[in-house]
């Protein structure tokens, strides 16, 4: 199945615990670095289907709470698949 990744880094400018919200058509994997190093990516939210609404925590799509240090650069990367048709991520 094609797929895409999109790759970046997120700097919170609070600390705080930060959420993570997945909506994807077809499938996708949203994974977040514990630094700005990608080669700590962890999985920390997955949508197996497609198009439906983001969902509270404790749902597959939406991640649980995590910490972040104001400051930290965070690396995210999202890794979606397409099977027939238009694509999107959110």
């Amino acid at each position: 199945m094609p797929g895409m990744t999109v790759q970046t880094w997120f700097t919170p400018t609070e600390t705080g615990d930060y959420t993570f919200f997945l909506r994807s058509d077809e499938a996708a994997d949203l994974f977040i670095s514990t630094n700005a190093d990608p080669a700590n990516l962890e999985l920390i939210a997955m949508e197996s289907t497609c198009c439906g609404p983001f969902e509270e925590p404790g749902a597959p799509e939406t991640s649980l709470a995590r910490t972040l240090q104001a400051g930290q650069r965070y690396a995210i990367q999202v890794l979606y698949k397409e099977a027939t048709g238009a694509d999107y991520c959110q």
